[in-house]
This record gives C-alpha cells, structure tokens and sequence, in this order.
C-alpha cells in the first residue's frame, strides 16, 4: 500500500536562490583592537562578517577549488565580509564547498551545483546555500578562470546576505552527525540532460535542508523519479513523480509535479529549471521523510 501524495506545480521560473534579507550593520573592522584574549564563545557571538576562512571547494577538477575558495573569499571582501582563503581554521568561522556535477550524454554541458556551508567556531551550521548552474563541460574541466570567477561572484551573493542577517538560515536543520539519510536511484524518462540534470540538482537541494544523499546502502530510504512528457493542447505536460521507499521496497510517499511546458523544451539542457523543479521536491521529500525514522 502506498503512503501520503504531495502535489506540486512545477516551478518554471528562473535559476531558484535562497536569499535571506541583509540587516543594516556597520561594516566589520576585522583588525579593530580588542581588550584581552578572545574565548571561543567571543568569536561564535562575533559572527563570520568578523572573519571567515574559505577552504578549498572539494570535488572540482585540477585545482579549481582552490581557485574558487580564492575568489569567492575576494567576493566576499567586496561586500564587507573579513573573508580569507589563508591562515588557520580552528577556532574560526569557515565555509565549505562541495562540487556537484553532471556532464550530458553529448558531452557539452555540465549541470554543476556548489554547495556551501558556514560553520561557526565549534563547527555547528551557521547557514547554508547552494548555487546551480549550466556551465560549458569543457570549461568546467579546464577550470576556466572567467567561468570560475562567474562561480565566485554569484556564491557571494548568496552568501553574504546569510552571513550578514546573523545566520538562521539553517534553524530547525539536523546537524551532519545526526542528518537523515537517502538513497538516490534512477531518474527515469527524462528526455534531454534531465536524467543527470535533476539527479545532480536533487542532491544538492536536500543536501540543503540538511538531508544526506548516501551511496546504495540497504539501510536508509530509497529516492527514485519517474518522468513523463505528453503533448496537450497548449504544447507539452511535464509530470515528474518522486516516490519515496522503505528499504523493504515499500513505499513511504510520494511527490508529484506537473505543469505545462513549451514543445521541445526539454530536448536539450534543463538548466536552471533543473533545480526549480528539485527545490520543489527536495520540500516535499523531506516532509515525507519526517514521516520515518532517521537511519
């Protein structure tokens, strides 16, 4: 027997970003003196806009994390935020970055996801975002520098206003030890680079709302998605369903999204719509899996 249905429509807006209001605040003075040593806890009530070390992104070709920590934390600095590639990370703020990426079967686009996270002095989460984009494969390869900046400036972006609002953004999410787990399997029917496409966006949205994507394991739930696209009068119906599984093979939930779409859309790059339609269902998987217990 099968569990709850969450029904969505599709959202077919552009590139989807988590934003957080900037409260007005003076711009830090990181080298402003201090009467007596600072405790730990005088650095974690400082917060990151006081100084944040950016380590070296994790998964990206050659040494493009390193070049992309180096430009995001130069991003930052434009924007007011004491943000260093260099020196020591203990007992400081850091934000991390992990590289998400899928290369189409033509071998032309790369639907690439950075997901980053703050972490305070005691490395609890402070906040946390994720940037999508559709990017040239072979620039992604090569580390281009000009794509690479482009990476920089749109991660600042999103991140300053989180770290300048004092964080939250991550409030009522699990910590990594104790996050929930899934599995992702198949992303079947999808015409186009959706197979790839949504299964690099998926994981990094709920990679987002604190939900670990495991490798096979038969212990945590299973994610899988099918995908249909159907004429109708006004063009095409794109119909995706998300269903969520017990390791047994039985079935928790489901999220469905439908909406219509201009014919032929979908034959080439999803794009942006990729993650659109993943933060969708990244919300309603993670009400479904509130429904279980965390592996």
């Amino acid at each position: 027997m099968s569990g709850p249905v969450l029904r969505r429509a599709l959202a077919l807006a552009g590139l989807w970003l988590l934003l957080v209001a900037a409260a007005c605040q003076p711009l830090p003075r990181p080298f402003e003196a201090q009467r007596g040593p600072l405790s730990l806890s005088d650095l974690a009530s400082m917060g990151p806009q006081w100084g944040v070390v950016v380590l070296p992104v994790n998964a990206m070709p050659g040494s493009g994390g390193t070049t992309l920590a180096a430009g995001t934390a130069a991003a930052l600095r434009a924007r007011g935020i004491a943000a260093s590639e260099t020196g020591r990370s203990e007992g400081r703020y850091t934000l991390t970055g992990e590289a998400l990426a899928a290369i189409d079967s033509d071998q032309d686009n790369a639907s690439v996801s950075i997901v980053w996270v703050v972490r305070d002095p005691r490395g609890g989460i402070y906040a946390r975002t994720a940037v999508a984009q559709t990017l040239p494969a072979d620039e992604w390869r090569r580390g281009r520098a000009d794509m690479l900046d482009q990476l920089a400036t749109v991660s600042a972006g999103q991140i300053a206003p989180l770290i300048d609002a004092g964080g939250g953004a991550t409030v009522g999410l699990p910590r990594p030890d104790v996050a929930p787990r899934v599995h992702l399997g198949p992303v079947d029917g999808a015409p186009g680079d959706g197979r790839d496409a949504l299964a690099t966006a998926l994981i990094a949205a709920l990679d987002l709302r604190g939900i670990r994507v495991a490798a096979a394991d038969a212990e945590v739930p299973l994610i899988t998605a099918a995908v249909t696209v159907v004429p109708s009068p006004n063009g095409e119906r794109l119909a995706i369903r998300w269903a969520l599984l017990n390791p047994d093979g039985s079935e928790i939930g489901a999220v469905e999204q439908e909406n219509e779409i201009l014919p032929g859309k979908l034959d080439g790059r999803w794009g942006p719509l990729a993650y659109d339609i993943a933060t969708g269902a990244a919300e309603g998987l993670e009400d479904l899996l509130k429904s279980t217990p965390v592996p």
